[in-house]
């Protein structure tokens, strides 16, 4: 499935990694991390920004729930829920849409 999607140019590359019981029993790496301006080979450690993974996976569906049921607005300070919040302007719009001024995180 991996290999198809690469041929098929759905994705450079990936990293497959299966657990069973707590035993790691699989972990390889498929394709290319990156494909421009030169190809480099994926690794099994490749570190991927998860930023707009997570977003989508995750947190838009919990935020939009908690909108749905008018318990929170997407317009709301993150400081009012998160008192320890660093930025005191930052809405979850802005978290949402990657428009918070903050610096991609890479893992």
């Amino acid at each position: 499935m991996i290999q198809e999607a690469i041929q098929d140019r759905h994705i450079p590359g990936a990293v497959l990694s299966v657990v069973h019981n707590g035993i790691e029993v699989c972990h390889r790496a498929y394709g290319n991390q990156v494909v421009f301006p030169k190809e480099e080979q994926m690794e099994t450690n490749t570190r991927f920004d998860i930023a707009s993974l997570t977003k989508v996976t995750a947190m838009l569906p919990v935020t939009l729930l908690l909108v749905d049921e008018g318990r929170l607005q997407l317009d709301t300070c993150v400081r009012d829920v998160f008192p320890t919040f660093p930025h005191e302007r930052v809405t979850v719009r802005h978290l949402l849409n990657h428009t918070s001024g903050w610096a991609p995180i890479t893992l």
